[in-house]
């Protein structure tokens, strides 16, 4: 009887840590993540001012929560997709289409698919990337780094007539089409409404179709 007090309690703190977490990636995605306040954020969840030194620490740590929340699942599947070609080929360079679908579709799916707040990721990444944040940029390169330089790796062998320099470039130039397309929403849906309606970017399989081969084609030129 003595641990049910407990585990109400256990669970009103995810509730609130939960709040905390959806509610900051949307003010963060809307307003980037100067604006908002500590005060700001709790009045929003409609929890305890103290609730995000209580959780987080910090409003940082609250971004670093963030972070690794909606990213661990990415950066984790496209391993295991990377890992899964190495496999099938053994020892043979890996096909660029099939590792540019490993870069493109699970942020796009868990994007478009309304997985855990996925939606925001692009814009909060694009965010990260313009503010030059140190904390937040340690934090990115942290949790992204080893990832990008195993595509470059497999990307490089896949494209030998390309020298790794080029290769970096390209990645880079890749991951900016990503970004920018999944934050299309973000624009009023901006190439939807250019195209009359035909080109849906809230279509994941659309965006997957169209965007593995343009990608592709820049590293196979």
């Amino acid at each position: 009887m003595a641990t049910k007090p407990r585990k109400r309690i256990a669970n009103a703190d995810h509730d609130t840590r939960q709040q905390l977490i959806r509610t900051a990636i949307r003010e963060f995605a809307i307003h980037g993540f100067d604006a908002p306040s500590i005060r700001d954020l709790t009045v929003a969840a409609g929890v305890n001012q103290a609730a995000i030194n209580y959780h987080f620490g910090s409003k940082d740590g609250l971004i670093k929560t963030i972070f690794e929340e909606l990213a661990t699942p990415v950066i984790n599947e496209r391993f295991e997709g990377l890992d899964r070609l190495e496999r099938q080929a053994a020892g043979k360079p890996l096909p660029i289409e099939a590792i540019i679908r490993v870069l493109v579709e699970p942020v796009v799916r868990r994007a478009k698919e309304g997985v855990d707040g996925q939606r925001d990721l692009a814009k909060l990444l694009l965010i990260a990337s313009s503010l030059g944040s140190k904390p937040i940029e340690l934090q990115v390169e942290t949790m992204h780094d080893e990832l990008a330089l195993r595509f470059v790796d497999a990307i490089a062998k896949a494209v030998p007539h390309l020298s790794r320099v080029e290769v970096m470039w390209r990645y880079k130039f890749s991951l900016g089409a990503l970004l920018y397309t999944l934050s299309d929403h973000m624009q009023n849906h901006r190439l939807r409404r250019l195209s009359g309606g035909e080109c849906d970017t809230d279509n994941p399989d659309e965006i997957i179709d169209n965007l593995v081969p343009y990608i592709v084609a820049g590293f196979t030129a």
